[in-house]
């Protein structure tokens, strides 16, 4: 399994596709190349602009940071680490779910019941389910967080 700590190249373009603002993003890839294969990832520290050399990449905690906790209809985000069993792989689990606090003033400490879920997206890679739950998210009309 590999570990991304950002977007891939083939992702940060789905999320372009599907209207995520690059200024949002943390990180950029550049064109530029010492080897055929070598990716150049750099955190940003301004605005991108519009430079077409500079490919807009984002860490976890970016995308999460893009995602509404709760959206209408009282769905909740829930992200959830699972295992089928002691050797299966682990994977990802990003999803919104109707949720009941048995104490909805506190809701750090209270029993959560599920009542059902809205969407749900599994991937072995966190940064891929997230993806996708953002494909969903303007794919239905619903809006990302500001930044």
């Amino acid at each position: 399994m590999t570990t991304n700590i950002a977007t891939t190249r083939e992702q940060s373009a789905r999320l372009r596709q599907c209207g995520v603002d690059p200024e949002t993003c943390d990180m950029f890839y550049t064109n530029y190349r010492t080897k055929p294969n070598d990716e150049t990832l750099i955190v940003k520290t301004a605005p991108l602009g519009i430079r077409k050399d500079l490919i807009p990449a984002w860490s976890l905690s970016a995308l999460l940071a893009l995602l509404p906790e709760r959206i209408e209809g009282g769905y909740w985000l829930t992200i959830q680490k699972c295992s089928r069993g002691k050797n299966a792989p682990v994977y990802y689990g990003i999803a919104y779910f109707k949720c009941k606090w048995d104490d909805p003033e506190d809701i750090s400490s209270s029993t959560i019941t599920t009542l059902g879920r809205l969407k749900y997206f599994t991937d072995r890679n966190l940064i891929e389910a997230v993806c996708k739950i953002i494909e969903w998210l303007t794919a239905n009309n619903y809006k990302l967080n500001q930044l």
